[in-house]
């Protein structure tokens, strides 16, 4: 990841740049921290983001998921129709084949 930046006031974390195989830890990490400092509301921005990893694809969609499980909101803002959208997109239901 190029870029990490958590907006207090709206509790939005932008992440900017390719987040690939070898960034899932810090994604998990940043996610993790900054979804605690959001006191269960955060929108993970990833409209700038130019390519999204299958493995920190299922990793957002899953901490969404346990996120709802405990009560919490986490909104993945995203550009529909792109390279990010698409990871999301087959994260969630993963092409036949």
């Amino acid at each position: 990841m190029s870029n990490v930046r958590y907006e207090v006031e709206v509790r939005r974390l932008r992440l900017a740049g390719a987040v690939g195989d070898a960034d899932l830890l810090d994604l998990e990490e940043q996610v993790g921290a900054f979804a605690d400092a959001a006191e269960g509301d955060l929108v993970i921005d990833l409209t700038a983001v130019t390519g999204l990893a299958d493995p920190a694809a299922r990793f957002l969609l899953e901490f969404k998921a346990t996120a709802a499980t405990g009560g919490c909101r986490i909104t993945l803002l995203r550009r529909c129709g792109t390279p990010t959208d698409d990871a999301l997109n087959n994260a969630l239901d993963p092409p036949a084949g």
